[in-house]
């Protein structure tokens, strides 16, 4: 990595500064907002001083711990790339979130950082069956050419990474370590080959260590690229359900294979309330929703008394049967998914279609054949 980059030097200076606060990225933007005469342009003549001085360490602890950062970034590979926050290339989807890190380390194809991508997560002690339903949801999602992301762990993850690979479908990795270590070490070879063929995050910098929290602080980055996050299976103290609480809180959805609802498990009916717009049929099957978040609508903030009146124009071209449509108002307060009002299966919704399809939606597709006889160069067309 290029130590002479702006970039990098800005985020050398930023995480010693977080060092200074148990490497929380939360406490260390608060620390640099309060600051009145701080610019990361200004030149470690001026800074060192300045944020000694502010931190209560001494100019000589400052510029050690600023030197310990530099060399850890030195012995990056050349080919890790630094986004900012704000960047072009960093998720527009994580962007939104008020707590997304400031800084991505990324190996790889830095574009399905921006492309449509789905989390596929679960436990780490898969059973069988999990593992076999995993397999053949991820082979359906890059089929619909949907990127598939997870957190490179043992299990639900680990087969996500490989089906996605094995059908040359497009993966990202979202690691709990620094980008130029390996965890867990069995899966060295698999984040290798994600390095290769898709991609790799992490928003640890390389000078820090791994902490237990690292983790499920990197499940809310996980949720915060992805469209919805699909837990396959969990116990009901499971990390994964960590995921599940960021979702919400990001207003993303959460879907969860409809056998975990007939099961004795309790988390799964209390997380598939959390939909906040969402189309189900009579089986209770998720088939689609939206929101004006992710139709990219521009709601300004809002005092008491003022109203918004928001409609939804859209094509719904569904196979002949029974629909029900749910609803919800919700927003963000301080930084926090906050849910106003829900209402459940509001509408029912029959459609009567004038062909079949196989499925859920009708793709108006337009069918041409061409009849070519056999022996002759002539040929007829006609639809089917």
């Amino acid at each position: 990595m290029d130590i002479n980059n702006v970039y990098v030097r800005d985020a050398i200076l930023y995480y010693t500064i977080q060092q200074y606060f148990n490497c929380n990225d939360k406490k260390t933007s608060q620390f640099i907002v309060r600051l009145d005469h701080f610019n990361y342009r200004s030149g470690l003549i001026h800074n060192i001083p300045y944020l000694s001085l502010q931190l209560h360490v001494s100019e000589k602890d400052f510029y050690h711990t600023y030197l310990r950062v530099k060399d850890s970034f030195k012995i990056l590979p050349e080919d890790v790339i630094l986004v900012k926050k704000g960047d072009e290339i960093y998720s527009r989807l994580l962007a939104v979130i008020p707590t997304a890190p400031p800084y991505l380390f990324l190996k790889g194809n830095v574009h399905l950082l921006n492309e449509k991508s789905v989390s596929v997560v679960g436990s780490r002690n898969a059973s069988k069956g999990a593992m076999e339903k995993t397999e053949i949801l991820v082979k359906a999602l890059v089929k619909r050419n949907i990127v598939v992301n997870a957190g490179l762990a043992k299990g639900i993850d680990t087969i996500t990474h490989q089906t996605a690979l094995k059908n040359n479908g497009r993966t990202i990795a979202v690691i709990g370590t620094p980008i130029n270590q390996y965890y867990p070490k069995e899966n060295k070879n698999l984040q290798l080959a994600i390095e290769k063929h898709g991609l790799v995050v992490s928003q640890f910098p390389p000078c820090n260590k791994v902490y237990k929290w690292n983790f499920p602080t990197r499940n809310a980055t996980m949720s915060g690229i992805s469209i919805a996050t699909i837990i396959m299976e969990a116990g009901e103290k499971s990390g994964t359900l960590r995921q599940a609480n960021h979702c919400i809180k990001q207003g993303r959805d959460i879907l969860i294979p409809y056998s975990l609802l007939q099961s004795s498990l309790l988390w799964p009916r209390k997380y598939i309330q959390k939909g906040a717009h969402t189309f189900k049929n009579i089986k209770g099957t998720e088939i689609t929703g939206t929101n004006t978040m992710f139709e990219g609508t521009d709601i300004k903030p809002v005092k008491a008394g003022d109203e918004y009146e928001v409609s939804f124009t859209q094509k719904m071209t569904l196979q002949g049967g029974e629909y029900l449509l749910s609803m919800s108002c919700t927003g963000f307060e301080q930084g926090e998914h906050t849910v106003y009002h829900r209402l459940y299966d509001v509408a029912n919704i029959t459609v009567i279609s004038n062909k079949n399809t196989v499925g859920v939606y009708d793709m108006e597709s337009e069918v041409e054949a061409v009849l070519k006889p056999a022996g002759s160069g002539n040929s007829e067309t006609g639809n089917a």
